[in-house]
C-alpha cells in the first residue's frame, strides 16, 4: 500500500506513518519505507517520454521531511510470515507530524489458508558484490553485510548469484544460511573444454 504526505501551504517536518492492527495476532509484518527519486537526464540510448525526477529506491524506515508545494509517498510492504492466521487483519494507519492534526486510516490486509514455504520458482540474480563496495565506498564487503545482501534477495525470492563471474556466489560458508532461507538455483562456472581431436573449436 501506499500513503502520499503533501505539504500544501507549508512544509511538513518529521511526518511518519505508523501501523496499529487491532485483536489478537499474530498479525502480518509491516515495513513503511519513503520512496526515493533519481534523476534522469536527456541520453541518445534513453527513448523515455519524461526525463527528470523518478521514484525508484525505497529508502530505510523514519520520518520524512517535506518542502512546501511537495509531495513524498511512503511506500508499505505487508508480509504474512509462517504462522499468521488465516482470514482478514484489520489495522489502523496514522499519518502524523509535529504541529499537524493525525491524519487516520483504515488496513485491511487477507490473509488466505495456504503455506507456500519457500517454494518458489528457480531464479538467478548479478548481486556483484564489488558494485556494492564501491557504491557505498567500503574498504571491504564484510560478512555481515554480505549476509544482509542475501537475506534482503532472498526475501523477495531471488538467489543472489553472479551470472558473469568465475567466483561461486553464495561462497561456501554463506551456503547453509541461504538454503535456510529459500536458496534454490546456482550458477557453476565450468572452464573451457580441453580440445581433442573430437572437440574440435566449431563444436565446443
Amino acid at each position: 500500500f501506499q500513503v502520499v504526505v503533501a505539504a500544501l501551504g507549508q512544509p511538513v517536518h518529521g511526518a511518519r506513518v505508523t501501523v496499529a492492527w487491532e485483536g489478537p495476532g499474530p498479525h502480518p509484518e509491516v515495513v513503511v519505507r519513503p520512496v526515493g527519486y533519481v534523476e534522469t537526464k536527456p541520453d541518445p540510448d534513453n527513448l523515455a517520454e519524461y526525463v527528470g525526477w523518478w521514484p525508484d529506491p525505497l529508502l530505510p524506515p523514519g520520518p520524512v521531511e517535506v518542502a512546501a508545494g511537495e509531495t513524498q509517498p511512503l511506500w508499505g510492504t505487508v508480509r504474512a510470515a509462517k504462522g499468521t492466521p488465516a482470514g482478514d487483519h484489520e489495522a489502523t494507519v496514522t499519518v502524523e507530524a509535529p504541529g499537524q492534526t493525525p491524519l487516520r486510516l483504515r488496513l485491511t490486509a487477507r490473509v488466505l489458508d495456504v503455506d507456500l514455504g519457500f517454494t518458489h520458482l528457480p531464479s538467478l540474480l548479478s548481486l556483484r558484490l564489488d558494485s556494492i563496495r564501491r557504491f557505498y565506498k567500503l574498504d571491504t564487503v564484510t560478512p555481515e553485510i554480505k549476509r544482509r545482501w542475501y537475506e534482503f534477495c532472498l526475501q523477495y525470492r531471488m538467489n543472489p548469484n553472479n551470472i558473469y563471474s568465475t567466483t561461486f556466489y553464495p561462497e561456501e560458508e554463506d551456503l547453509d544460511f541461504c538454503i535456510e532461507r529459500g536458496f534454490n538455483a546456482m550458477v557453476i562456472y565450468t572452464p573451457p573444454l580441453r580440445r581433442s581431436t573430437r572437440n574440435r573449436a566449431e563444436n565446443l
